[in-house]
């Protein structure tokens, strides 16, 4: 009999870039107007990708420019992460863990109220990083961070809020794994089942493990309706009956899982045919096919 195992995974998107141009608020010194001019920051709710080596963490790039004499009276931008700043990103899995970097992804110095502190040097353009760690395995859905950016400079502050929003959707990922090797062949996702002598009954068995950020359909498909059928003559047929950790599976209706959050959990697939003591002698097939939807 064969078998294949298909999954669908979601890949997390995210929204557009949020561009903000300041103005001083007011301006009335002659020193005040000397230190006029644009302060931009752009930060992308579009993780980079290739940004890590890592499978699970998400980087999110954004920069600061300074133009005009702005430039020459600001040595540093104070951010100020609203959620705070141990844990700024807040989502359906609560606070998660994460980190402003700068552009060379070292972490930033904190003042004494728990802002950080972006260097800005004299340079017209810097660029910093949003860090989460374990950003693709959170739990579904909507996370978020307001930032507070701030320059100050002769007396006068220059300051925008931006946010940063991004959708992480439901993902599936799952492996095979045999548990008796001389009846059962596995690569990849494809599956080959020795069924044995079919005027017995014999089971065979599967690990299935799983990994999911929330809850999980499951979908069976025979290409014979649960029969294997003999190769040489369709006329004859043998059934078989799956199950998964001991509870009965049927075709074409969907079965809920519920495996561990972020974490692996493995299920137990079991097939088993009706003994046929007066079976046609031949070689019997079947092909079934395992859907894996996360939602």
């Amino acid at each position: 009999m064969g078998n294949s195992l298909t999954r669908r995974i979601t890949r997390v998107l995210f929204g557009t870039l949020i561009c903000f141009v300041s103005q001083p608020l007011a301006a009335a010194e002659p020193a005040t107007q000397a230190c006029q001019g644009e302060f931009v920051v752009q930060l992308s709710s579009h993780p980079v990708d290739n940004a890590s080596s890592s499978d699970n963490v998400l980087w999110f790039q954004g920069y600061v420019e300074l133009e005009g004499a702005l430039l020459a009276c600001s040595p540093q931008l104070v951010i100020h992460a609203k959620n705070g700043w141990k844990e700024p990103i807040v989502g359906p899995q609560g606070a998660v863990a994460s980190n402003l970097l700068d552009g060379q992804r070292k972490s930033l110095q904190r003042d004494q109220q728990g802002n950080f502190i972006l260097p800005l040097q004299g340079r017209k353009r810097s660029e910093f990083w949003v860090h989460i760690p374990q950003g693709k395995v959170l739990l579904s859905g909507l996370y978020q961070s307001d930032f507070e950016f701030k320059v100050k400079a002769a007396n006068n502050e220059f300051g925008r809020a931006v946010s940063l929003n991004y959708q992480v959707k439901p993902f599936v990922r799952a492996r095979v794994e045999s548990r008796q090797g001389a009846h059962v062949s596995v690569s990849g996702t494809n599956v080959s089942i020795d069924m044995g002598n079919l005027t017995e009954k014999n089971q065979r068995q599967l690990d299935v493990i799983v990994v999911s950020n929330g809850s999980v359909k499951l979908e069976l498909d025979s290409r014979n309706q649960g029969d294997m059928v003999n190769v040489k003559n369709a006329r004859y047929k043998i059934p078989y009956a799956t199950s998964l950790n001991g509870q009965p599976l049927r075709l074409n209706v969907s079965h809920y899982l519920r495996p561990h959050q972020q974490r692996e959990t493995r299920f137990r697939l079991q097939f088993e045919n009706t003994p046929m003591p007066s079976a046609r002698e031949g070689r019997y097939e079947d092909e079934m096919t395992i859907m894996l939807t996360a939602f």
